[in-house]
């Protein structure tokens, strides 16, 4: 396997009430098509405020050969603004 890094933008983003908890999904695309598809995963708050903020984000995933992308395998952190 290898790991990957991925500049990504959000191009959604939902909160999703149950009777519990808030629950948050993003759907992110790399901006130089190194994952190659869009990715959605579940997130914390924090994450999907920071795309409502204007944040960029990167996702880090182990590519594992003849396999897709998958949340267990992949991690966003907001990127820092300086």
């Amino acid at each position: 396997a290898k790991l990957k890094v991925a500049d990504v933008t959000c191009v959604k983003r939902d909160k999703i009430m149950t009777d519990k908890d808030e629950v948050f999904y993003v759907e992110v695309v790399d901006v130089n098509s190194v994952m190659g598809n869009a990715v959605e995963m579940h997130t914390t708050k924090e994450i999907y405020d920071g795309f409502e903020e204007g944040r960029d984000a990167y996702v880090v995933w182990w590519d594992y050969a003849n396999s897709s992308i998958g949340a267990d395998a992949c991690e966003i952190m907001l990127k820092n603004i300086i």
